[in-house]
């Protein structure tokens, strides 16, 4: 997903900052990573803070898993409706639905990640 990111960052203006990385103690396989994300997202600035717990094997992130404020983010980037919607699971939902088909056309249009991520599963 990251990947997807930072090929539309000329489009959205984003700009990623990196504020921590850390190994963890029961894991030498896992780090933990804090970012900030600022972009425009339909024409409103975003900023983002992200935790994000990722898994390393043969030096590559095999997998990625990110949280953030989803009410705060909604906020940003739907302005009143985001942030009337944005605590309910409908939309945290919704909007998950949506970036997992986002990606999934991403990697489609995308022979050597579609072939590495087939071959991790």
């Amino acid at each position: 997903m990251f990947k997807m990111f930072i090929q539309g960052a000329p489009k959205s203006g984003a700009k990623f900052t990196i504020l921590d990385v850390s190994e963890t103690t029961t894991d030498p396989n896992v780090v933990n990573a804090k970012y900030r994300a600022e972009y425009n997202f339909n024409g409103r600035p975003v900023t983002n803070e992200i935790s994000s717990v990722l898994t390393v094997e043969d030096g590559k992130v095999c997998k990625q898993v990110d949280s953030f404020d989803f009410p705060g983010w909604a906020a940003q980037t739907g302005g009143f409706m985001g942030w009337l919607l944005g605590g309910t699971s409908f939309a945290q939902s919704a909007t998950r639905d949506k970036a997992k088909n986002r990606l999934e056309a991403f990697m489609k249009k995308d022979p050597d990640l579609a072939k590495a991520l087939e071959i991790r599963h």
